[in-house]
């Protein structure tokens, strides 16, 4: 997850001249002022009028301190947000407030604990759906493990974006091989993604088998080659089982 929200804050921040000015005169003490020098070598220091803080200043600090003291929330909310009404509402409290309360760094610190999946690596689902797609489906959906899987199409709002469902509840969404999962994320979701993961085509071997019906098409089996096998031929080779 790249620190767009902490680049953010940072290019704002920095970006401030009158803020840069009254926080270098926070800490510097007085600003000596050459234009008044008299006399050869004598030095007269004049103390700087106490700044002016703006509301934009304020806010600006605010936020440089909540992006300190909760590193990457911010960031998690804003990549967020595109597809949560509640991580985009915390989000635009954050911009308008400049902090957020202690329930909502909870609610978030919990939104953001269920949609990581370092320990799961979703490249093989993700690889299989491209090579559908490149074999000529434009929708394809897969069935395994309890979700239902489906490509979003390239023209979209999220282009190839992996949505993913249980029991035909909305559990998040896998951009590239990272998946951002909802605030109530259904217990059992990310362990069910884990082990498509390791090996997509037994997965869907598994819930042939058991259902009767392709992982890949939906479809009931009817030959007995295919019952067996738990998946019929043509997605078989389409899928590059």
């Amino acid at each position: 997850m790249t620190n767009s929200f902490d680049t953010f804050v940072n290019d704002l921040m920095h970006g401030d001249a009158d803020l840069v000015q009254m926080r270098a005169n926070t800490k510097g003490g007085p600003v000596v002022d050459k234009s008044q020098q008299v006399k050869r070598n004598a030095k007269v220091a004049t103390v700087a009028p106490k700044p002016v803080v703006t509301a934009r200043q304020k806010l600006l600090t605010k936020m440089h301190a909540f992006n300190e003291q909760h590193p990457g929330l911010g960031t998690f909310l804003k990549e967020s947000a595109s597809w949560s009404e509640f991580a985009a509402s915390l989000y635009n409290s954050l911009l308008t407030k400049g902090s957020l309360s202690e329930k909502q760094v909870d609610a978030a610190n919990r939104m953001r604990a269920k949609s990581t999946t370092a320990t799961v690596d979703l490249t093989p689902i993700r690889e299989m759906f491209e090579l559908a797609v490149g074999n000529g489906y434009k929708k394809p959906v897969y069935r395994a493990e309890g979700l239902v899987i489906n490509r979003a199409p390239d023209t979209g709002a999220n282009p190839g974006a992996l949505y993913v469902k249980a029991d035909a509840e909305y559990q998040g969404k896998i951009l590239g091989t990272t998946f951002t999962g909802v605030r109530n994320l259904l217990d059992g979701t990310m362990d069910a993604l884990a082990i498509i993961a390791k090996d997509p085509e037994q997965a869907a071997i598994a819930y042939g088998r058991r259902t009767g019906k392709c992982a890949c098409c939906g479809r009931k089996l009817t030959v007995h080659a295919s019952i067996e096998r738990g998946i019929g031929p043509v997605c078989a080779e389409k899928w590059g089982f």
